[in-house]
């Protein structure tokens, strides 16, 4: 009897340690860090790809997702 009693608690322990992960998928984010804001996205202007505002290339009024196209578009003066 005193087994049986053992067992049921050990059951339960595992279920309370591990039950929660997956009704959260597995993932739990670490201790002390939050989760990133949303940025706002915006249109490179040579090729018309979206991307986060804070990883973009601002030049001026314009917005490029890369350094390649920003010299691109200098050069060229239009869209791909």
């Amino acid at each position: 009897m005193k087994i049986v009693l053992v067992l049921i608690a050990v059951a339960i322990l595992f279920w309370l340690m591990f039950g929660g992960r997956r009704r959260t998928g597995g993932r739990r984010a670490p201790r002390g860090s939050r989760s990133a804001a949303p940025q706002p996205m915006v249109a490179c202007a040579y090729c018309g790809v979206h991307l986060p505002r804070d990883e973009a290339l601002v030049d001026g009024s314009s917005v490029f997702c890369g350094r390649e196209h920003r010299i691109a578009f200098e050069r060229d003066g239009r869209k791909a």
